[in-house]
Parts: C-alpha cells; sequence; structure tokens
C-alpha cells in the first residue's frame, strides 16, 4: 500500500533506485500494449475517482473471493485489519468514530458475523451461483473494500458511519455481545449493507466479473488446484515491506506476481504498474517467493498483460551487472542508511 506514496516521490530510496539502475524504463513503458490488450469489454460508467477507486477495491475482493479462494475470516487479510482499527476507534488516535462506543462495538460484532456466514456458506466455491448469491458476493465485496479503506486510511469510511448509526442502541443486547460475542444475535442485517451500496457499483462489479470469467478460467487450473498446491499468495507481504510502510500486493501465482487494475486508461498506467510490480520485487530480499514474471490484469479489457522479469531488468537496466539481487541489496543498504 505505502509503496505507491513511496514511489510519488522521486526523491525516495526506491525511486531513486529505479531511475538510477533502470533508466530505460519509462521508454520500455512507451511501448505500444494496447494491441495486446484487444478492444475493451467493459467500459468505464464513472465520470469522478471516487466511485471508481471503491470499485476497483471492491472488483480486487470479488476476484479473491471467486477465483482466489480468499477466506474472508482471515485475521491477516486487511478488511480484517481495517475492523480492528474500527473497533479501537477513539484510541491510539482515531477520534472520529461515529455514535456511542456501544454501537461501534455492535457494528464491528455484526460485520464479523455476516462476514462469517458468506465464508460458511461457501457460495464463492459454487460454479453457477444464483443472482442472490451473485448479489450477496458484490455487496460483501463492497464490504470489504470500505473496511480496507478504513484500514489503509486509518478512519470510519462514511458509508460505514452510517452503517453503525444506524444500529439501534440496546445496552441489555450490547452487554450480553460484550461477553459473549457469539451469543449476539446481528442487529444489522445483510439488507442494511445492501442499501447502503450504490446499484450501479453492483452492475459495475458484475459486469467486470463477468469478463473475468475466460481469462482466469485460462490462466488457473481451477480453485481445488489453487487452494491444493497452496502456489496462490493473496495479498502477499514481503521481508522489506516494513521498510515502506508494510507495502503488500495483490497476489502471486507460480512465480507470477501481479497487479490488478480497473484504470479506463491502460497506457498511461502501464509506468506505473512497473515500477510498483519492480518494487514489490525488490522488497522480496530473500527470493520467498522466486518471482519470475510481471503481471497486471487490467479488469476493463479482461486481459492480463505478462512480462518476464527477466526481460524487464535487461531491456531497461544501466549496465549488464545490474541483476534483482544487486538491486535488492542496494536498496537495503540504502534503507540501513536512512535509518
Amino acid at each position: 500500500m505505502p509503496l505507491t506514496t513511496e514511489l510519488r516521490n522521486p526523491n525516495s530510496p526506491m525511486s531513486q533506485l529505479l531511475a538510477t539502475r533502470l533508466p530505460g524504463l519509462p521508454a520500455y513503458a512507451l511501448q505500444d500494449i494496447m494491441a495486446d490488450l484487444g478492444p475493451i469489454a467493459v467500459p468505464s460508467p464513472w465520470r469522478v475517482p471516487g466511485p471508481a477507486a471503491e470499485v476497483g477495491t471492491a472488483f480486487d475482493y470479488a476476484l479473491r473471493l471467486q477465483h482466489l479462494g480468499l477466506n474472508l475470516t482471515d485475521p491477516t487479510q486487511p478488511h480484517q485489519q481495517g475492523l480492528r482499527v474500527l473497533e479501537h476507534s477513539g484510541t491510539n488516535g482515531i477520534e472520529d468514530h461515529p455514535g456511542t462506543r456501544l454501537q461501534t462495538k455492535a457494528f464491528v460484532h455484526t460485520t464479523r458475523y455476516w462476514l462469517y456466514e458468506l465464508q460458511n456458506l461457501e457460495l464463492i466455491q459454487r460454479e453457477e451461483a444464483d443472482t442472490k448469491q451473485t448479489h450477496i458476493l458484490y455487496t460483501m465485496a463492497v464490504l470489504a473494500a470500505w473496511l480496507d479503506q478504513a484500514y489503509r486510511r486509518g478512519r470510519w469510511p462514511d458509508k460505514l458511519k452510517t452503517l453503525a448509526l444506524a444500529i439501534p442502541e440496546n445496552r441489555a443486547w450490547g452487554q450480553n455481545m460484550l461477553a459473549e460475542p457469539e451469543m449476539g444475535a446481528p442487529l444489522l442485517h445483510y439488507r442494511d449493507i445492501a442499501a447502503q451500496v450504490p446499484p450501479a457499483q453492483v452492475r459495475d462489479l458484475e459486469n467486470l466479473m463477468h469478463a473475468a470469467e475466460n481469462p482466469f478460467s485460462e490462466s488457473f487450473s481451477g480453485l481445488d488446484e489453487l487452494l491444493r498446491t497452496k502456489r496462490t499468495v493473496i495479498g502477499p507481504t514481503f521481508q522489506g515491506s516494513k521498510d515502506v510502510g508494510n507495502a503488500d500486493a495483490d497476489f502471486i501465482h507460480y512465480g507470477m506476481l501481479c497487479d490488478v487494475k480497473t484504470t479506463k486508461a491502460p497506457q498511461r498506467e502501464w509506468h506505473n504498474c512497473l515500477r510498483q510490480l519492480l518494487g514489490y520485487s525488490i522488497l522480496d530480499y530473500a527470493d520467498k517467493y522466486e518471482i519470475s514474471s510481471l503481471s497486471v490484469y487490467f479488469a476493463r479489457w479482461g486481459s492480463f498483460l505478462t512480462r518476464s522479469l527477466e526481460e524487464v531488468i535487461e531491456a531497461t537496466r544501466q549496465s549488464p551487472d545490474v541483476t534483482m539481487a544487486s538491486l535488492r541489496q542496494e536498496f537495503m543498504a540504502a534503507v540501513m542508511r536512512n535509518r
């Protein structure tokens, strides 16, 4: 996450490293990629950045749920960490919690309830979900995106404030819930969550997911195989993530480091995508993930754009002695100097 901030700063260690050791990267990124992507599949309906960004994050979650085996109850995932941020709002410098402390606790509990229920229903593993199940999937993906936003920004998103304030203050129930969380029935229904999700976002998600069916079916050999081999890592962090503020990528599959973008301007974003993927690769100091290729899934085109990591380095490096190993060593040295 903060790697993007690091890369926006031209004076940061990562930006300086890429600029000096891979100076050919801007020219490499100017190569026409549109022929590889083909025609656009899902035009963007958004004219302002806010809803477009929300859909982008929600699509990441829907994709991970339907194709990559995301466990919604995994406490290490950003949306679950977002719940913890909200749970402790009013403390640790987070002062903007809505309503009463009881409403905050009730919201956190009932949201965990619905995330758990969706996971148990195993809707994401059914090849042909009906319309209602699909709508639940997309709604929960948007909810996860809002929680993700809470984690990354350290504050309550407006839509979650509205949901928390909608919970009636029932102190008897609340006291019982705080003592025995599993005993409390949810005061926030799935319908209340769904009412906060704009229908246009659900339609856009549905179109993006439909466009993803073929490329993901062709690129991956099935959910069962992915989970059995454990060679797909969702939201990976790296040994060097702590050096740039706990950066996490989208996913890695058999050495392919992939970023998912819902941008409507892939050619313009290609350079930034390459820098970001190279940055993640550099942060994998001990080569834990054995990254061999860099890939961007451009969701509105329904296409992967993949390049060999070795090819990118060889085509853009300052001199033949620049390798991924040398880039990692140089970045670690720069981090140590700046401490």
